[in-house]
């Protein structure tokens, strides 16, 4: 089922999914670089900027055709140097900024979320079986099926049997508690 599937009802939300993104790590060669012109380029368009540098040492970008500006703050807390761009709109530091039409905004200025914050308690419960799944097994073909059911998986090698069975029976709880609430959607929908 996809990501934020709503089931008929009218889309209210829009979803980080649906904008592309500008990374402060794709920028950081913008620390080394002269001051002057350059272009964003990403897989839709091509946005000139212009590179400047404030009285403090502090850069920034602007675009050509916007008043918007983006600051690029450093931070060296760590063994290396991070680098945050700034919302131009509430001046908190991001990791990454949406594009929306001609401007760049963060997640919470935009009011956007995450297509996991839209899933139903069955769809939650199937992404944790499969990622569980996916622990212990690997790779291992019909791993994604929900109608096949743990307890007739092999033990991979590498495990112990205590371990092994400790997580087979948190699995098998899963799938009951998911199968319960599958069973009343298809009630529902058999019209039971």
């Amino acid at each position: 089922m996809p990501k934020g599937f709503h089931y008929g009802r009218i889309q209210l939300r829009q979803y980080t999914t649906q904008f592309n993104k500008l990374f402060a790590s794709e920028l950081k060669s913008l620390l080394s670089l002269p001051l002057g012109s350059y272009r964003l380029v990403d897989n839709a368009s091509s946005t000139p900027i212009e590179l400047k540098e404030k009285g403090n040492g502090n850069r920034f970008i602007s675009f050509k055709n916007s008043t918007l500006k983006i600051q690029l703050i450093t931070c060296k807390r760590s063994v290396s140097t991070k680098l945050y761009l700034t919302c131009p709109y509430c001046q908190t530091r991001r990791q990454h900024l949406y594009r929306n039409r001609d401007s760049y905004a963060c997640k919470t200025c935009l009011r956007l979320y995450y297509a996991s914050q839209s899933e139903r308690e069955q769809d939650r419960l199937a992404r944790k079986i499969r990622k569980l799944r996916k622990g212990i097994w690997g790779s291992l073909d019909g791993i994604n099926n929900l109608t096949e059911s743990v307890q007739y998986f092999a033990k991979p090698k590498s495990k112990h049997w205590v371990k092994f069975e400790y997580e087979k029976a948190v699995l098998l709880e899963l799938e009951r508690k998911y199968w319960m609430l599958a069973d009343v959607q298809i009630n529902k929908l058999l019209s039971i």
